[in-house]
């Protein structure tokens, strides 16, 4: 393996514990308890060496569906990520864009480095997942201000 993911975003999990007990053996750990989507559960995995302190959940309204944390990595640089899974179809866009806003509001009174990260790569079925390098959490973020 070229490299190792530091970062794991599940949506559409079967059950709560699904990600732990999948990824804890493999040196990651829960970023907080995951949540209940419309479709099964979210859940942030992190790698423990990634962690150079603890990780800080960060307390999300129950209208979105997300697991959300601040981490601090180990060059010191603060950011906050999190695994959604919002409102889905073309119906739902004014609920997600909601729940998007709130996701970053909350976010963004802890950090103003923020990773939003919602359904990427199918694992199996109805089960996604997106994984980052800390090689990419090195690279600048720019976002624009709202």
């Amino acid at each position: 393996m070229e490299h190792i993911e530091s970062i794991i975003a599940l949506q559409e999990c079967p059950y709560p514990n699904f990600g732990s007990e999948l990824f804890t053996s493999l040196g990651y750990v829960s970023a907080d308890t995951p949540r209940q989507s419309h479709c099964g559960y979210c859940d942030l995995l992190i790698q423990k060496e990634l962690i150079s302190n603890k990780i800080q959940p960060i307390q999300l309204p129950n209208h979105i569906p997300s697991v959300a944390a601040k981490i601090e990595l180990p060059n010191k640089k603060e950011i906050c990520i999190s695994s959604s899974h919002l409102q889905p179809f073309k119906e739902g866009a004014n609920k997600r864009l909601l729940q998007c806003m709130s996701l970053m509001d909350c976010m963004t009174k802890e950090s103003n480095n923020c990773i939003l990260r919602r359904t990427c790569t199918k694992l199996k079925p109805h089960i996604y997942l997106f994984t980052i390098t800390y090689h990419h959490l090195l690279t600048p973020l720019h976002f624009p201000h709202h």
